[in-house]
């Protein structure tokens, strides 16, 4: 795994994470390559607008 400044403890290449900006400190959401694209198809199957203001 080489070092990566944004979260070296945490991430390997390749992976995606995200911090909350006002605690970057705090807790990640850690995502492996492989289940991006899951994670993402899910996301966008559950939590999209219901209409046109997402109501």
């Amino acid at each position: 795994m080489n070092a990566r400044h944004t979260a070296p403890e945490l991430a390997p290449d390749g992976a995606w994470f995200k911090r909350d900006s006002k605690n970057p400190q705090g807790p990640a959401l850690l995502l492996h390559p492989s289940s991006w694209s899951a994670f993402v198809a899910h996301a966008s199957r559950t939590c999209g607008p219901k209409g046109q203001y997402g109501q």
